[in-house]
């Protein structure tokens, strides 16, 4: 009895073991949820975050241009002529100071820190418009969600019309033709129904992708739409600033120009500091040091034109740039306000087809009785039918297509609008 106890137990408590496990892979369905375990499995997230630190490292790095090199030296040396014959350890303290290279220095650590404030700018864009990324793919999740549930219904309101037809056909009070009319219509739905099954399972596949969950619960947030408060006039202003798509090529040219500075370096003077303290030959001793101090000038003014051909590349790069610059101003120009006349036209088309939903529905319901009574005939009741399920998948459909328009207007922007 004891030994069936102590099975029991152990097979309850593998139950509950394996329970608690797969209730742990199981993402609740509100878009919150969703949002807080992508920010967490986000690999292009976590590759800005690397990036940027990777950055701030060399900018870090880029202070020893201006230090100077502290060290010790020591070395073995023999001398073997007819003159001298003597061999020994040498050993010495050393300081080398780069004082001057042309500027170049001073261009590197520019560049170090634009590199900076580039990967900055695109982390902190990508962390602002990931919300809306997961908004448009939430979003269209959700309404095929719905619509697979509004044809459901539509099916099963159908089968219990069919039931009634069948039952007047019968009653010889319906013709074949008028049966064959519900009967092809319900097949028609199924397809349909097949079909956005199909396609929400493929949108469910995405968010546990996103997310990392084995599995994704019920969706239940319905995301609501907003009023856009951006104005046409206002979006060159916006473009321009640090957090728009248009600043990364504003910064690639600023790092353009600093490399144009750093090959104009070759044309200046390099300056060097170097002083030593301790034994630089045989001659001197531990007990007799020698202190040296020095100041060394090297302009180079022939480098086969090297320099020359460096400053071209430079300034022909920095010209691109700001050709790349001016086009992608121009074309993000156009592509916001082609997206802004096209969300202004769902937020539109929205509030017409709420309007008209609840016209239809109260048509249908009348058809639906005055159906039963025999004053409407079978294809008035499946034409306000089709009209009611229409009106109601426009209704999903729009809003999925806002959130995917306010999400490419935010990657452009990058400011809520």
């Amino acid at each position: 009895m004891l030994n069936l106890l102590s099975k029991i137990n152990k097979f309850l408590i593998v139950i509950v073991f394996f329970g608690l496990k797969v209730s742990a892979a199981s993402l609740p369905g509100d878009f919150e949820s969703v949002f807080s375990a992508t920010k967490q499995n986000n690999a292009d997230l976590k590759r800005l975050q690397a990036e940027a630190a990777t950055s701030h490292a060399k900018l870090f790095a880029t202070r020893s241009y201006f230090l100077p090199r502290l060290g010790l030296e020591s070395r073995y040396q023999t001398f073997d002529s007819k003159f001298d014959q003597s061999k020994g350890g040498t050993s010495n303290a050393f300081l080398d100071w780069n004082v001057f290279n042309g500027f170049k220095d001073y261009s590197l650590r520019n560049s170090a820190d634009l590199e900076v404030q580039k990967t900055k700018s695109e982390l902190d864009r990508f962390e602002k418009s990931l919300k809306w990324k997961v908004k448009a793919i939430y979003s269209k999740a959700f309404s095929l969600q719905k619509s697979v549930e509004l044809y459901k219904q539509a099916v099963f309101n159908n089968q219990k019309i069919l039931q009634t037809v069948k039952t007047r056909k019968s009653s010889g009070l319906m013709t074949n033709s008028e049966f064959l009319e519900f009967d092809l219509f319900d097949s028609k739905l199924k397809s349909e129904l097949n079909s956005i099954e199909s396609d929400f399972d493929i949108a469910m596949t995405d968010l546990k992708s996103m997310t990392a969950a084995e599995n994704i619960e019920t969706l239940t947030t319905d995301l609501k739409t907003e009023i856009i408060q951006i104005k046409t006039s206002d979006i060159e202003q916006v473009l321009i600033s640090q957090k728009s798509k248009l600043s990364q090529s504003i910064l690639s040219l600023k790092e353009a120009q600093s490399l144009k500075e750093v090959s104009s370096g070759g044309f200046f003077p390099q300056i060097n500091l170097k002083a030593t303290y301790g034994s630089l030959g045989l001659r001197e001793t531990t007990n007799n040091p020698e202190t040296t101090f020095g100041i060394s000038l090297r302009w180079e003014f022939f480098s086969g034109f090297e320099t020359v051909a460096a400053q071209r590349v430079s300034a022909a790069l920095v010209s691109q740039k700001e050709a790349e610059l001016s086009q992608q101003k121009i074309q993000l120009k156009s592509e916001v306000e082609q997206l802004l006349r096209r969300l202004q036209n769902i937020v539109k088309r929205l509030e017409i087809e709420s309007g008209l939903q609840t016209k239809i529905e109260n048509y249908l319901k009348a058809v639906t009785e005055e159906y039963r009574r025999g004053v409407k005939n079978s294809l008035d009741l499946k034409s306000a039918a089709e009209s009611a399920l229409q009106s109601s998948i426009n209704i999903v459909k729009l809003k999925s297509e806002y959130f995917e328009v306010r999400e490419k207007l935010h990657d452009i922007l990058g400011v809520e609008i």
